[in-house]
């Protein structure tokens, strides 16, 4: 799976897409006079995706309590204290750097200090002007020489954002090894990616090598180059391949099986190009989930030379949990789901999708805050993609269940049965279950 979205970060690098998805928000700037000796004035502008390399944004880095050279607002004070203004005095600790840049830094940062309170009362007068939803993300940055430059316009800050990254993979990485991803001898591999944060060495158990993290880089040892691919294939498969499914999310993450990469092309350019993509959602006629983005249909259509990973993450926090990963399912595969629909939909004359089966495996009890049955319907879902036999008794159960509710209740039950004999002849007609 990693080398797969390696392939795509190096194609959306190699074709110079941008792989953050778009952010809906308002960034407040603090404004440096032209050698950035005085505070000038707070703007305000729309976060703009075209700048995220100026703005030196990486996703997950806004928030939790890590600096940062462009912040999320939670509040003003605290916000530019341990955030914006750390991120700047921890750049005047990076190993290296020549002295004319160190001074250049230093005097931005004595800058900051001596008009704390100024910037900071600046800042609250303008979010407290700022007329948007609660929902907007308000985001605090700095803008340089007389406000004409943000600091990923500065090499010494884009180095800095290179230099703390390598620094988190520092404690756990090894000299002149085999990149797990590349399968390459580099200079230098590590154990501590951060790709996905379902996997952590802060654990005994996630840790080779005698449960020492100097030596976590022999779980799987990646190199800088397929670790910054990764990142971007990751970022890009977040914003483009990631759909909905019925209270969760599943990310997909196509795998290329020969050496011909013009499927994988292809899926990258459409998923690139918001024309490409509204021209895909009015081409595909037939779905099996509720989501209007959903492409299934599409990835049906191509030939056996690729295969698709479904990864369902549940995501808490800063924390990532796999729910369902299931691997290497094939088109032809997907095009028989869709023969299945096709011929229940034909038989009942209504639209089947998951759904369907969603009505019977959601909560046990109506009352329940949580989805407590996502694990059964996981189950199921996994069985449909990889054709493996459903237990009619285990079905028939919770089919029953549902129904008894709404006859008890006086509910109109009616269509609650013909949901079940629908979801009964799509699995017979997959032969996941025998009559």
């Amino acid at each position: 799976m990693l080398s797969s979205i390696e392939k795509i970060g190096e194609l959306v690098v190699n074709k110079g897409i941008s792989s953050q998805k778009n952010i809906e928000g308002k960034i407040l700037i603090i404004n440096l006079n032209k050698d950035n000796t005085s505070f000038k004035e707070i703007t305000i502008e729309d976060f703009d995706i075209s700048k995220i390399e100026k703005y030196l944004y990486k996703e997950g880095a806004s928030k939790g309590n890590n600096p940062a050279p462009i912040a999320q607002i939670t509040e003003v004070e605290k916000t530019f204290n341990k955030k914006l203004r750390n991120w700047l005095c921890n750049c005047e600790n990076i190993l290296g750097l020549e002295e004319n840049d160190l001074h250049f830094v230093r005097k931005i940062n004595q800058t900051l200090d001596t008009n704390r309170v100024k910037i900071i009362d600046a800042l609250v007068e303008k979010l407290n002007t700022l007329n948007v939803p609660k929902k907007v993300k308000k985001f605090v940055t700095i803008r340089l020489d007389d406000g004409n430059k943000f600091l990923g316009d500065y090499e010494v800050f884009r180095k800095a954002v290179e230099f703390f990254e390598n620094q988190k993979t520092k404690k756990a990485s090894a000299d002149e090894n085999i990149c797990s991803v590349c399968g390459k001898k580099r200079e230098k591999v590590s154990g501590k990616a951060g790709i996905f944060k379902f996997y952590t060495i802060d654990k005994p158990g996630f840790i080779a090598g005698g449960f020492k993290e100097s030596q976590a880089w022999k779980n799987f040892p990646i190199c800088a180059t397929c670790i910054d691919m990764l990142r971007k294939g990751k970022s890009f498969i977040e914003s483009r391949l990631t759909f909905k499914f019925y209270g969760l999310n599943y990310i997909v993450i196509p795998r290329i099986l020969t050496d011909d990469v013009d499927t994988l092309e292809e899926i990258v350019n459409i998923f690139s190009d918001t024309s490409q993509v509204i021209s895909l959602k009015n081409r595909v006629k037939k779905r099996i989930t509720q989501d209007e983005n959903e492409i299934l249909e599409y990835l049906a259509s191509k030939k056996d030379v690729l295969t698709l990973n479904f990864l369902f993450l549940q995501k808490q926090q800063s924390a990532e949990r796999i729910l369902l990963l299931i691997e290497d399912v094939l088109p032809s595969r997907i095009k028989t789901i869709f023969e299945a629909k096709e011929f229940v939909d034909g038989v009942f004359n209504e639209d089947f999708n998951f759904g369907r089966i969603r009505t019977f495996f959601s909560k046990s009890d109506a009352d329940k805050k949580t989805y407590d049955l996502d694990k059964c319907f996981l189950e199921i879902v996994d069985a449909v993609f990889k054709g493996q036999k459903l237990n009619f008794t285990f079905l028939s159960k919770f089919f029953i269940q549902t129904i008894r509710k709404e006859f008890v209740n006086d509910a109109y039950y009616l269509p609650r049965i013909k949901d079940a004999m629908m979801c009964m002849s799509f699995f017979e007609k997959l032969g996941l279950i025998d009559f």
